[in-house]
């Protein structure tokens, strides 16, 4: 939701069906997690148009559990960083998605 902070207002529905915890919001828009079939994908709610565009499709399994932490992008939009354990619970790998546009 888009809610007015200076001059009040209502709020006002940018995306609908984000799940929670798999999104972040960078100085561009905001960068979130959708279920297409197969994978999961990342889309990009852009500030400067209002438009939705999909960036590409993730190059791995990811859980279906929406947990803090699990998906971040860097304030540029550069980065992105998503938390997924592939092995035992005792062990993660960190990996990062360069060059995913």
């Amino acid at each position: 939701m888009r809610i007015p902070t200076r001059e009040g207002g209502n709020a006002r529905m940018l995306i609908d069906g984000v799940t929670p915890f798999l999104w972040c919001v960078t100085d561009v828009g905001v960068y979130f997690l959708r279920d297409d079939g197969p994978g999961r994908s990342i889309h990009l709610y852009r500030f400067a148009d209002e438009k939705i565009a999909r960036l590409g499709t993730l190059p791995f399994h990811f859980p279906n559990d929406s947990v803090p932490g699990r998906f971040t992008v860097s304030r540029d939009g550069r980065w992105a960083l998503v938390n997924v354990a592939e092995h035992h619970e005792d062990e993660g790998d960190l990996m990062l998605l360069d060059n995913f546009r």
